[in-house]
Order: C-alpha cells, then structure tokens, then sequence
C-alpha cells in the first residue's frame, strides 16, 4: 500500500467522499471456514465469525 492509498482509506472511514470507487480484494486461507465449520458466505459476511475463525496465533 501506497502513502496515497493509507490516507484514502482513512478518508473513508471518515465518511469523506475520495472521488472514485476502491477495489479491494480478501486474501485469506480458504481452508479456514470448513476447518472452523461455517460457510464461507458466512466467513466473508461476517466480521464477528471472520474474527473468531482465526487459527491460533494468526
């Protein structure tokens, strides 16, 4: 990530307009959802189960 790219993302957070539409991608280990039982739409919706997935010591 680029300076630019940080500062933008803050902006967001903030509510502020940056005037064009990010693009980002999840780059995660899709073993984990089955490992920890749950669907992967449910994996990728929820930021609770995102969370709570994690292997130890990630």
């Amino acid at each position: 990530m680029k300076n630019f790219h940080g500062n933008d993302l803050v902006s967001l957070i903030e509510g502020r307009n940056i005037g064009y539409q990010p693009v980002g991608f999840i780059i995660d280990s899709p073993w984990i959802p089955g490992w920890y039982g749950i669907s992967n739409i449910d994996y990728y919706s929820s930021d609770d189960l995102w969370l709570k997935s994690k292997p130890e010591g990630c």
